[in-house]
């Protein structure tokens, strides 16, 4: 700041500079700058950092009768120590004199107000000063410095909640004078100071009652010094009533009421991580509003566990089913949904059913569990993502949990085949029923239309015949339960008669007189990363032959295209390609 001086006597070309304004909203108390300290406990390297004030005229403003108040928080996951002290010489740091000192490892700023009184000298140079750590690093950030008198009433600091009910906060604080009575204006977060409910304290602690469940309040609180004397209001204090069960369904968290970032994360939810313990959060991949809900397991044997509010006893999760939209980063991505007796005890957990990504993997995704099958006491639905052969990452949004409807909806929908006019479905009942509708049609059609076209399947594996081939479709399915009792539709899913894409992973057989062959991405994308399945084409009338002709590109040098006149790659290799715009030649 202009008029500022600062002292680091430290040699690392890096950190020289420091003390400095580091311009980032995100590290800001408000506004879009902060002070940053960083030292290091390297001696002769790294030094003693001190951003020094202004003098002060001390023969108006004594320095005694002073009180600097500002905001800080630590840097990363490091202890911030910071000492407020006086100066006669800012060139020469033997001259600071020490009056206090704070130290925080939390990363979300709070106010401190450090009285000069103390003060006996005759410097005139207020400083702050973040000395070098012995071991470690000593870095934070400082905002809204203000210097002023020493109030005749002090306001509270270090204001906190004592204990938490679902609908109480006992409150306490530091009272730093010799107020008995104070005053507490209190609402939901981010209310209008001045538009707040307020309350008389003549105790310290003080319970606020009355309070809604699961909501977060911001507090103030002032000291009553009497004969009128009231100090201001203290740094807005917020914490959130305890959670109440969940007793009412549908619930649904689409996770767009939080932000997104490391520190985002739904109310009332809970985490379990061995990974990492910002893992998972709200990330600003998302299928609809603003954010979903982002796993990370990064090293063997790790994983992360988000945990629901619990479920009142009147609604037993084995009635429950979870409704979810859900994308993953690799093929070998899975999430396990289960349930938990202990949200904090990770060996409660019981996994109910295992869902995995599309066969594009990076594309959003449906998936449905039905818990019928939990035999357990817990109350708490819970989401775990576990490292596999390799990482694990996984998405979730638009989550939705409701009774398990009477006739529940077939799972797993997916096309296994395709000829020039005829497409293969497969799917996963989830009832006890034996009749299915399969509706087809151009896409965005409705299968619920009167005019949607349908088919009744009594088994499955089903095939679609008599379609129009290079036209494509869309097709859903519904369970027929009986009586009149019919399932959600499940889709759609994609085909085009006379194209085949070939999965991201895995052996597959066609049988075809005439196809074009895609990779996963189809007509219009790209393969999918870590792709690697094998295709066997086989004629629809043995002894036939098969021709393929067409283009390939590939990553140059990485990733490869063969051809093989057999089955699998134990045939006669007939053709290796790799690179881009190449042209297969008719094999």
């Amino acid at each position: 700041p202009y008029c500022w001086s600062y002292f680091n006597e430290g040699t690392s070309t890096s950190y020289s500079g420091y003390p400095m304004i580091y311009a980032s909203g995100t590290y800001a108390a408000s506004g879009n700058n902060a002070m940053r300290f960083y030292t290091y406990t390297t001696a002769g390297t790294y030094d003693d950092q001190v951003a020094i004030l202004p003098p002060v005229d001390v023969n108006t403003l004594p320095i005694n009768m002073l009180q600097l108040s500002f905001d800080a928080r630590n840097n990363s996951t490091y202890t911030f120590t910071l000492e407020i002290g006086v100066m006669t010489d800012p060139t020469d740091i033997a001259t600071f004199t020490t009056i206090g000192s704070i130290v925080t490892t939390s990363n979300t700023y709070a106010n401190y107000e450090i009285p000069l009184s103390q003060y006996t000298g005759t410097g005139a140079y207020i400083a702050l000063r973040a000395p070098q750590p012995a071991t470690s690093y000593n870095s934070g950030y400082v905002d809204n410095i203000v210097l002023e008198h020493i109030p005749s009433c002090p306001k509270p600091t270090q204001v906190h909640a004592a204990s938490v009910t679902t609908n109480s906060i006992e409150l306490g604080w530091t009272e730093n004078g010799t107020a008995t009575s104070w005053v507490i204006e209190y609402g939901p977060a981010g209310f209008t100071l001045g538009n707040g409910t307020i309350e008389n304290a003549s105790t310290n602690p003080y319970t606020i009652s009355n309070l809604s469940a699961s909501t977060v309040y911001d507090f103030y609180i002032k000291a009553d010094c009497g004969g009128g004397d009231m100090s201001n209001y203290s740094s807005v204090y917020s914490t959130a009533t305890a959670c109440d069960a969940i007793d009412q369904l549908p619930y649904t968290e689409n996770f767009d009421s939080y932000g997104t970032g490391e520190s985002a994360y739904p109310n009332c939810w809970g985490k379990i991580n061995t990974y990492s313990s910002n893992r998972p959060y709200v990330n600003s991949t998302h299928y609809a509003g603003v954010g979903s809900l982002y796993f990370y397991a990064g090293t063997s044997g790790t994983y992360n566990i988000a945990v629901m509010p619990p479920f009142d006893q009147t609604i037993p999760v084995n009635t429950l089913q979870a409704t979810f939209m859900y994308r993953t980063t690799y093929a070998t991505d899975r999430l396990v949904v289960g349930v938990m007796t202990n949200p904090t005890d990770a060996s409660t957990f019981v996994g109910v059913d295992t869902v995995y990504p599309a066969s594009s993997y990076t594309t959003w995704v449906e998936r449905e569990v039905n818990f019928g099958s939990y035999t357990g006491t817990g109350t708490y639905i819970a989401f775990k993502n576990e490292y596999t052969s390799t990482y694990c990452y996984g998405y979730m949004d638009n989550l939705v949990v409701d009774l398990m409807p009477s006739c529940p909806k077939p799972s797993q929908f997916h096309v296994t085949s395709t000829s020039s006019t005829s497409v293969g479905l497969n799917w996963t009942p989830n009832g006890s029923e034996s009749s299915w509708t399969v509706a087809y049609g151009t896409p965005g059609f409705d299968p619920t239309s009167s005019s949607a076209t349908t088919v009744t399947a009594s088994t499955h594996p089903f095939t679609v015949d008599n379609l129009t081939t290079a036209t494509q479709y869309e097709f859903y399915v519904q369970a027929n339960c009986g009586g009149g009792d019919d399932s959600y539709w499940a889709g759609p899913v994609a085909a085009t008669p006379g194209s085949y894409n070939m999965p991201a992973t895995g052996n597959n057989t066609i049988t075809t007189c005439s196809m074009i062959i895609y990779d996963d991405g189809g007509p219009a994308g790209d393969y999918s990363n870590s792709c690697e399945s094998y295709l066997t084409i086989q004629p629809e009338t043995p002894g036939n032959l098969i021709t393929i002709q067409g283009t390939s590109t590939t990553e140059s040098s990485y990733d490869y295209l063969y051809i093989y006149d057999g089955v699998g790659v134990n045939g006669t290799l007939l053709g290796t390609f790799n690179g881009e715009g190449l042209t297969v030649p008719q094999l």
